[in-house]
Parts: structure tokens; sequence; C-alpha cells
């Protein structure tokens, strides 16, 4: 039996899918994932981005659950969900398994 989606599953991944498929936001999830944990201003200089640029789409990203914010003192660390992203990659695998 197929799944039923409603408006809301259709919603939630398109908004999932709009934070993955923009290069920028790409290349920062690739980027925290390559090193764990990581900081903002390491984020913003490996990526030569501007840090404004840079917490706007940290801030879309974390939205949706792709990536996990922890306060360090005055930092804010970022690692990826590795669960989101594992379940994500499990549907996409699962869709095109089906296509």
């Amino acid at each position: 039996m197929e799944p039923e989606f409603t408006h809301q599953h259709l919603e939630k991944g398109y908004q999932l899918t709009r934070a993955i498929v923009n290069p920028l936001r790409y290349r920062m999830l690739q980027f925290i994932l390559q090193n764990a944990n990581v900081d903002v201003e390491s984020i913003y200089t490996a990526l030569n981005i501007d840090e404004s640029t840079c917490s706007q789409h940290l801030r879309i990203l974390r939205e949706e659950g792709l990536i996990t914010p922890e306060r360090k003192g005055k930092q804010v660390i970022y690692s990826v969900s590795a669960d989101k992203i594992s379940n994500i990659l499990i549907a996409v695998n699962s869709f095109f398994d089906k296509w």
C-alpha cells in the first residue's frame, strides 16, 4: 500500500529540497560534514563568503533540521544532523529504486 501524501508532506518536502539544492547551502553541508564540529567563522572563511550570508544560510539549514547548533561560550558550533541526512538519503534511494 502506497503512503498518502498530504499538502503538509509536500510542503515539508519542498522546503527540505529547497534547503539542500541551493549550491552554497550544499557546500556548507559538505564542509560541516567533512569537518565534524565547526564554528561559523571557519565556515565563512573556508567558503570565502561574508558572515551575514553565512548566517542566513545556516538559519535555513537549522530550520530544516539539517544541522545542529551547540553553543560553547560565545561560539556556536555546528554539526550535521546525521539521522536527518540518513533519512533523506534512504527516502531518495527508495524513490529511485521504485522509479
